[in-house]
Order: C-alpha cells, then sequence, then structure tokens
C-alpha cells in the first residue's frame, strides 16, 4: 500500500474508531489522498469502509482534501453518491437513510484566515454561496 506511514495510521485508527464507537457517517479533513489511495484503503478496509474523497486538484497529496467515510456495516451504502463542489474544498454525499428517506452530508474544509489569505476565505464563502443559489446543490 502507498502512503506515508503517518497517513496508514490515520486510516487506521478511523477504521478503529468507526468499528469501536459504531459510527455511521465520519467526516475528515486534511485527507491528502489521490483516487489510487482512496482504492487502497477501500480494499484493505473493504468489510467496514467506503470513502468518497475529493482532492486538491494540484497537490493532492500535500494539501487539503475532503472525505466522507460510510460505514457500510450501519448504514445502507447503496446508491450513495457524491457531488464535488468544490475540488478539495467541498463536497456532499447523498446516501439512503431510514425507510425511503434520503442523508445529504455537506462537508466543507473553508481556507484559513490569516493575515495573508483573509480574501480567499470570503472568496471561498461567496462561492458556495453563489453555487447554492444557481445549481440548488443543497436542495
Amino acid at each position: 500500500m502507498t502512503g506515508s506511514s503517518k497517513s496508514e495510521t490515520k486510516w487506521n485508527h478511523i477504521n478503529q474508531i468507526i468499528r469501536d464507537k459504531k459510527i455511521g457517517i465520519l467526516m475528515v479533513q486534511e485527507t491528502h489522498l489521490t483516487e489510487e489511495r482512496k482504492n487502497n484503503l477501500e480494499k484493505v478496509f473493504s468489510k467496514r469502509m467506503l470513502i468518497f474523497h475529493s482532492g486538491d486538484p494540484k497537490n493532492p497529496t500535500s494539501k487539503g482534501g475532503v472525505a466522507v467515510v460510510l460505514n457500510h456495516n450501519l448504514i445502507n451504502v447503496q446508491g450513495a453518491e457524491m457531488t464535488e463542489i468544490i475540488p478539495g474544498r467541498a463536497m456532499m454525499v447523498s446516501s439512503n437513510w431510514h425507510k425511503d428517506e434520503v442523508i445529504n452530508i455537506l462537508i466543507v474544509y473553508a481556507p484559513n484566515i490569516t493575515e495573508h489569505e483573509e480574501r480567499e476565505n470570503g472568496v471561498f464563502w461567496r462561492r458556495i454561496r453563489r453555487l447554492e443559489k444557481n445549481q440548488k446543490i443543497f436542495h
């Protein structure tokens, strides 16, 4: 399996947490995942985890990334699907819930507000708001 030992430890810990604490849905930031790495993780943890992720388009292994981990021992993941909203920063996963209900899970990893990046944070949230209005992504 490719990936740093720190990353492997993180995903082993995630597997343990969702098993021991009986967590059905877990959202993760700073995933630093590639599609290949995600596929490898799903093979290793195939008894429990289905992972949806969105990585940073320019530097997926060292910057940002968000994921939604579904524990298919606890929830029905059949038909679950992902909508990428802002690559590496925001995505929504829709999954079956109780009876005929669907649950929409939104994960957002906004840019930090620093002296130099305050503008980037505002631009990010305006973009989310514009997408919500124009594309009805949250309805």
